[in-house]
């Protein structure tokens, strides 16, 4: 009886051990049993059951809109590399809602994901704050936790079928309470944040941020007012230091006078060649040149004397002219074909979740600045000088804005036509020293 005793104590002890213990890369994985499962052969499987193919724990939720828009990504994977290959996306909801989204989406009509619903289990294992969240698991052991930016073809297929092994960092997770420590004390473990009255600092990409954390904290006991923003880029940065104001470009807040804007922001990381190739990812690009800035004053300090600090320690420490400035620019203006307003389509475009540019109902203001943003910054500005207060329907799919006769054609089927023209504008100028525009 002792002995029947003694081992069920030493089960108790491993189960309450194997709930507390999360996996990290490396570790092997447990059979679990997994129940609750839709669109899949069977209802219910065993972890170990995929031992021979690449196994992909894809965590997500229905409000998830991130989460939604990778999963026909994830078909056409599973359908290309079946034999070898399975995903489940994982969620904690139940059957209902999960349902509902399937059959309401257009992205996901037709598909017929296979999904983990009410886990609990997983999500134990593979503790995380952001979604999504993809867990790689191969030969029963963790070979990867990532975004889900690096679940694409190329790498799963180095995968598969080249039997290759990832090197990628694990993804970063929120982990730093900014509220409660400085920067230093992230930093060092040496300087808490109640001893420290006046400074400000950078630092690079801290682990535990995984998403940009801002603001402006006031302690009435140390009388100090504190502004911190976490895991940014330089254009992010100066974009806090030196907020909107009236006469700006539409979509356009920058003018960059600098040799290498790929490490200012990740917009701007393609076809870099200063940069690897893992920077090619958003998560990794962030990983190696986000930083994260801090700054303390009298609690008298107001909010734009400590922006305006700010933009002077980002100059002094990134050794950058970041000011404001007005610049005449080229404009491509959009108007109405004709000066006539009765020609603006309104006809209702489907405008579901695909992936296909198509904008229902906008403004041309609008359309304006969604153009500003997918053009160069050396290139014209479209403004609206249309003075059409209604909306139209746009479907922009494959269009290139920075194709000016791609884009006049297109309108001008929309009742609208571009016009060329000139404008004055206020831009955030950043400069680097001696920098000489190329001829």
């Amino acid at each position: 009886m002792d002995r029947i005793l003694a081992i069920l104590s030493l089960f108790i002890i491993s189960l309450r051990s194997f709930a507390q213990s999360p996996l990290k890369i490396g570790d092997d994985v447990p059979d679990l049993m997994i129940t609750n499962i839709i669109n899949y052969k069977t209802p219910q499987v065993k972890l170990h059951d995929f031992k021979d193919k690449l196994l992909i724990i894809d965590f997500g939720f229905t409000g998830c809109s991130g989460c939604i828009q990778n999963l026909p990504e994830m078909m056409t994977l599973q359908k290309k590399y079946n034999h070898q290959f399975q995903f489940f996306w994982t969620t904690y909801e139940a059957v209902p809602p999960v349902l509902k989204l399937f059959n309401k989406n257009e992205l996901l009509k037709g598909l017929s994901v296979p999904t983990i619903t009410s886990d609990t289990q997983l999500k134990k294992l593979f503790p995380h704050e952001v979604d999504p969240h993809e867990v790689w698991i191969r030969n029963n052991k963790v070979i990867a936790i990532t975004a889900a930016e690096m679940v694409n073809d190329d790498n799963v297929s180095k995968i598969v079928q080249q039997k290759m092994l990832p090197n990628w960092s694990s993804k970063d997770e929120i982990a730093l309470n900014v509220r409660e420590k400085s920067l230093l004390e992230f930093s060092s473990n040496t300087v808490p944040l109640n001893t420290l009255k006046y400074y400000s600092c950078v630092v690079g990409a801290l682990p535990g941020t995984a998403n940009v954390q801002m603001g402006f904290q006031k302690d009435s006991l140390s009388k100090t007012i504190r502004l911190f923003f976490l895991r940014a880029s330089i254009l992010d940065l100066y974009s806090f230091a030196l907020p909107m104001q009236d006469g700006e470009a539409p979509g356009k807040r920058f003018i960059l006078e600098v040799k290498d804007k790929s490490i200012l922001d990740y917009k701007y990381h393609t076809g870099t060649a200063g940069l690897d190739a893992t920077t090619a990812y958003r998560s990794e690009w962030f990983r190696k040149y986000a930083h994260s800035y801090e700054a303390t004053a009298p609690l008298s300090t107001t909010k734009e004397q400590m922006q305006e600090k700010m933009r002077q320690d980002l100059n002094y420490y990134f050794n950058l002219n970041g000011r404001r400035n007005k610049r005449t620019v080229k404009t491509w203006g959009i108007t109405l074909l004709n000066g006539d307003s009765s020609q603006v389509l309104h006809n209702p475009i489907n405008d579901g979740h695909s992936k296909e540019k198509r904008y229902a109902g906008i403004a041309v203001t609008s359309i304006a600045n969604e153009f500003n943003l997918g053009a160069n910054y050396e290139t014209a500005i479209y403004v609206d000088e249309s003075g059409f207060t209604g909306r139209t329907n746009l479907d922009v799919s494959n269009l290139d804005v920075n194709d000016y006769k791609a884009v006049k054609s297109l309108l001008n089927k929309y009742g609208l036509n571009l016009v060329p023209g000139e404008r004055t504008f206020s831009f955030i100028v950043i400069s680097e020293p001696d920098y000489k525009a190329p001829k």
